[in-house]
C-alpha cells in the first residue's frame, strides 16, 4: 500500500522503468501506472488462487488461478499490440501469457 502511494504522490517511476523489461522505457506514465496497480490486482487474485487451492477448494482456486492468468494474457496481448512494433519484450510476451494460460486450463 505504500508504494502505491509513494508512485501516486510522487510519481517517481524510473525504479519501475528500470526493473520492469516488457513495457518500454517510452511509454507514459499512465501506462506504467496502469501496469503497476494491475500486476498488484492481478498478484491478490494469483494469491487468493493459491490459498484455495491450499484450503482444498480445487473449484474456487482453480477459477482464480485461470481468471488471473486471462486477464495476464489481455495485458500482455494490450502491450504487444501497442509497443510491439519497437519493442522486443512486448512482441515476446504474449507467448508467456498463452503459455501461463495454458497451464492453468490443463490443470489436472
Amino acid at each position: 500500500v505504500a508504494l502505491i502511494l509513494a508512485i501516486y504522490c510522487y510519481k517517481n517511476l524510473s525504479y519501475a522503468k528500470k526493473f520492469h523489461g516488457d513495457l518500454p522505457a517510452f511509454a507514459n506514465d499512465g501506462a506504467w501506472l496502469s501496469k503497476i496497480l494491475l500486476s498488484f490486482i492481478l498478484g491478490g487474485t494469483t494469491f487468493a488462487g493459491a490459498c484455495y487451492l491450499y484450503a482444498g477448494s480445487l473449484a474456487v482456486g482453480l477459477f482464480w488461478s485461470r481468471l488471473s492468468s486471462l486477464v495476464l494474457l489481455a495485458i500482455c496481448i494490450w502491450q504487444a499490440f501497442k509497443y510491439g512494433k519497437s519493442h522486443l519484450p512486448a512482441r515476446i510476451c504474449p507467448i508467456f501469457g498463452v503459455f501461463l494460460l495454458l497451464l492453468t486450463i490443463f490443470h489436472p
